[in-house]
C-alpha cells in the first residue's frame, strides 16, 4: 500500500509523526495490493504512536523514496529494519527508525476488523525467510550450470 506526495515525504513524515504522537490515532485508507490478503483495498487501518521498536510481524507506515508505505517488518539487520509487503516477492530496503510514521493496529472493512495487532505473525515472516533461501537455491542452481555447460 503506497500513497505518493509531492512535499518532502521525510519532511511530510515528521509531521505526520508529530501529529500522531498528540492525537493518539488516526484511520488511513488501504490502497493498492502490496499488502493482500491481510490489507484488502478499501479497508481503513488504524495507525498509533510506536511505543518501542518494532518487532518482525508488525505492521507500520514509513517513508521510502519519497512514498509513504505500510509493508510488514521482516527482519532487523545492522543497517535498519527490512519490510515486506505481504503481496509481494522481494524486500523493501533496509529502514531507519526515523522514517517509521506509525504502527497499524486494526484494519477494517466496513463493520468487520479483519486484521489486529494480536493475531498471529509469524507465518509472515517465516515465508520472507524461506523466499530468500529460494532465491538463494535458484541462484546457486544456475550457477551450477553456467560453470558446467551441458553441451
Amino acid at each position: 500500500m503506497s500513497h505518493d506526495f509531492p512535499l518532502d515525504a521525510l519532511a511530510y513524515a515528521t509531521l505526520l509523526r508529530e501529529a500522531l504522537d498528540q492525537i493518539g490515532r488516526w484511520t488511513w485508507p488501504v490502497q493498492g495490493l502490496s499488502m493482500y490478503p491481510t490489507l484488502l483495498p478499501g479497508s481503513v487501518i488504524d495507525v498509533v504512536p510506536l511505543k518501542s521498536p518494532p518487532k518482525p510481524g508488525d505492521i507500520v507506515i514509513f517513508v521510502q523514496d519519497g512514498r509513504i508505505l505500510s509493508h510488514r517488518i521482516v527482519d532487523y539487520k545492522q543497517h535498519g529494519w527490512i519490510t515486506l509487503g505481504d503481496a509481494n516477492r522481494f524486500p523493501d530496503p533496509p529502514i531507519k527508525f526515523d522514517n517509521i510514521i506509525g504502527h497499524v493496529s486494526t484494519a477494517r472493512l466496513g463493520p468487520y476488523i479483519i486484521w489486529h495487532d494480536n493475531m498471529p505473525k509469524t507465518r509472515w515472516v517465516l515465508r520472507y525467510h524461506i523466499l530468500r533461501i529460494l532465491q538463494g537455491l535458484r541462484v546457486g542452481f544456475f550457477s551450477f550450470f553456467i560453470r558446467f555447460p551441458l553441451n
